[in-house]
């Protein structure tokens, strides 16, 4: 949530009626993550009634909660420079505890995607991997690691993977065999380059389920079938890949429990072959 926002929500805070003051608290304590809640789910969360938020976005300006929740999405898209995110992510850190703060963010960070995440879409992520006749993955940057960990992983489990290399027109060259029955897979949270943002529009255009990881519903990857949201931090800080990768890790593990079977022939397969490379090149 902007500056801007946040000190307006403070200053109107005295005046209003406690179940709005909920309503306040709870866009304060959630920040950036208020974007995620339509009317019923933001009204759970502040234990009020749906028609108190409407009252508090139109105490705070806003026609009504829309656009309220329209303004918080576009707040998310505002991004600050790399320099300045590490700079305010060194300054809010103490130095002498570093390791501990790191890894408690990342367990809060962990927590928050459990509680993004839809299990209804997560099992259909599942099923559609499973399914696919060719899995293809994209990501760039950091998304390029959780594209290639999710590709490493599956392949071995039996899933037909093909990871696209991220690299201008090149990643339509290599979309060309794509069709109905296929899964297209891509990952991205800060600065979506255009060409996975056409990715996706390309595989639903010819009609290829597709499934993101994502971090917020303004992301333009949210127009997916299938969006899977991982919180990685404030925007305005370096944001940790950490949730994002324990999502990835429980899609596979998911994946081979639901294929134990061909799963396990496949590392039967894999330990055999890797035994017998390891023997030829062993000394004689």
């Amino acid at each position: 949530m902007d500056q801007e926002l946040s000190a307006k929500i403070r200053v109107t805070r005295p005046r209003l009626t406690p179940q709005l003051r909920r309503v306040a608290d709870c866009l304060l304590h959630n920040g950036t993550h208020s974007c995620f809640f339509n009317v019923r789910e933001l009204a759970v969360a502040a234990g009020v009634s749906p028609s108190a938020v409407v009252r508090f976005a139109r105490e705070l300006g806003y026609e009504g909660f829309q656009s309220l929740k329209d303004h918080l999405q576009h707040t998310v898209r505002v991004r600050l420079s790399a320099s300045e995110r590490v700079s305010k992510t060194v300054r809010s850190l103490r130095k002498s505890s570093i390791l501990e703060q790191v890894f408690e963010q990342d367990r809060a960070l962990i927590n928050e995607t459990l509680f993004l995440v839809s299990r209804e879409k997560f099992d259909r992520a599942v099923r559609d991997v499973i399914r696919a006749r060719t899995l293809y993955l994209i990501g760039e940057k950091s998304s390029f690691s959780l594209a290639h960990f999710l590709y490493y992983r599956l392949s071995r489990l039996g899933v037909r993977c093909k990871l696209l290399h991220f690299g201008g027109s090149m990643v339509f060259v290599e979309l060309a065999d794509l069709r109905k029955g296929d899964v297209l897979l891509a990952v991205g949270f800060r600065k979506i380059p255009h060409e996975v943002c056409m990715a996706v529009q390309l595989a639903r255009e010819k009609g290829a389920v597709t499934l993101t990881v994502t971090s917020q519903p303004a992301s333009p990857l949210a127009v997916a079938d299938v969006v899977l949201y991982a919180d990685r931090g404030a925007e305005e800080e370096i944001q940790s890949v950490t949730a994002a990768m324990t999502l990835c890790h429980a899609l596979v593990i998911a994946v081979a429990a639901k294929t134990s079977r061909r799963s396990t022939r496949m590392w039967r397969d894999i330990d055999a072959l890797e035994s017998s490379l390891d023997e030829k090149k062993a000394p004689g």
